[in-house]
Formats: C-alpha cells, sequence, structure tokens
C-alpha cells in the first residue's frame, strides 16, 4: 500500500507549513525514527508561527495566544493577524519585505493546494470512489483537504483590501 497516511515525509512537511494534527504520528507506530521527526515538526513553530514572529518583531501588535501558543495544536485564525498582515498589503512600499514574504507563503500555499487537487484528480483516475488505500474514504476524503490553508489570514485578508 502507499497511503498519503502512511508518508512520514508529507505530514512532517504539512506540520512544518502549520497543518498539524498529532493522530498522524501513530501511524508511524512501527517507525519510531519517523515518529520523532514527526513529533519534532509538532512540536516546533510552523513557518506561519515564524511569518507571525517576524511580522511582531516589526512592531506589529500581536496577541499574546498567537506569539506563544502550543505548537502541537493546529493554528486559529486571528482578526489581529489578518489585520496586520492587511496593513502591510495597504502600504507595500512601508514594509516590501514582509509583504514579498507574504506573497511567497501564498505561492507555496497556492501549489501545496494545487498538489492537493492533482492527486485526488490521479486517485479517481486509478481507484474511483473505492476506499483509499490507507483507509480514507479516498477520493471524498483527499477532495476535502484542497482547500486547507497554511497560512490562512494571508487569504481573508483580501476581503479588508
Amino acid at each position: 500500500p502507499s497511503s498519503g497516511f502512511q508518508s512520514d515525509q508529507f505530514r512532517t512537511v504539512e506540520f512544518m507549513l502549520g497543518l498539524k494534527d498529532a493522530r498522524h504520528i501513530a501511524v508511524q507506530k512501527d517507525r519510531p525514527e519517523a515518529q520523532a521527526t514527526l513529533r519534532d515538526a509538532l512540536e516546533a513553530p510552523s513557518l506561519w508561527d515564524d511569518a507571525n514572529a517576524a511580522l511582531a518583531a516589526r512592531g506589529f501588535a500581536l496577541p499574546e495566544h498567537v506569539l506563544s501558543r502550543d505548537w502541537t495544536q493546529p493554528y486559529v485564525p486571528s482578526p489581529e493577524v489578518e489585520a496586520a498582515w492587511a496593513e502591510v498589503y495597504l502600504d507595500t512600499h512601508m514594509w516590501w519585505d514582509l509583504y514579498q514574504l507574504a506573497e511567497k507563503l501564498l505561492d507555496v500555499d497556492d501549489a501545496f493546494a494545487t498538489w492537493r487537487h492533482r492527486h485526488a484528480a490521479t486517485v479517481a483516475r486509478i481507484i474511483g470512489g473505492k476506499r483509499g488505500t490507507g483507509g480514507s474514504a479516498g477520493v471524498s476524503y483527499l477532495e476535502s483537504t484542497v482547500g486547507r490553508r497554511c497560512f490562512p489570514e494571508l487569504w481573508t485578508l483580501r476581503n479588508r483590501l
């Protein structure tokens, strides 16, 4: 079987991008090295956490619950984070480096969603509507993941611009 559920590398990338779900560690119960790598990524700040820390370091007021949260938990979008990043977008001249960082993060997020979509389409082509090899609902599960965003406020701030 070759399920994404079994790919510790894929889950590590997800964790590093901020899509954390500790339940994926148990899948690697027979591979302690993989579990350790996943646990390290789960317990570390994600790329989005680091980007928000950089924003705060530049003087933007972000809530403490965003800056020193439990890294093992899924990120919860914050209106204050959205407002701060929107400020960057409203004055790109002043905040050019942060704006460029945000745009590169969006490129990564967009590419990840595109990959998920293509993966779902490929699986549909190969197995149709059957259950996935890792025990998931197959294509319907994969399609449900396409809309996941690693850097959510960079998408929602567009409503403010």
